[in-house]
């Protein structure tokens, strides 16, 4: 389970100066118009797509939350209970 409200929350502030946004400013701004839900999730699919383009393979060990998390839910889609046994 993640500990922060958003995925934003957990990339490193260098990936957002890669893309050429400060990270304070994106998330209060996704705090700030959170009850606008298409406005919020503009915006985050634009972060999506600015943060996809910049990530490289090394940025992974930044965002291990992130990546623990998408390898534990492949796992859990794979029928696999995290400890070597899958689902039979």
């Amino acid at each position: 389970m993640l500990d922060q409200p958003s995925l934003e929350e957990y990339l490193p502030e260098s990936l957002y100066q890669r893309i050429g946004k400060n990270k304070v400013q994106v998330l209060e701004e996704l705090r700030r118009f959170r009850s606008d839900w298409q406005r919020t999730q503009r915006m985050k699919a634009e972060l999506s797509s600015d943060v996809t383009r910049e990530l490289e393979e090394v940025d992974l060990d930044s965002i291990r939350v992130i990546r623990d998390a998408a390898v534990r839910a492949t796992q859990l889609c794979d029928g696999d209970d995290g400890k070597g046994r899958a689902d039979t």
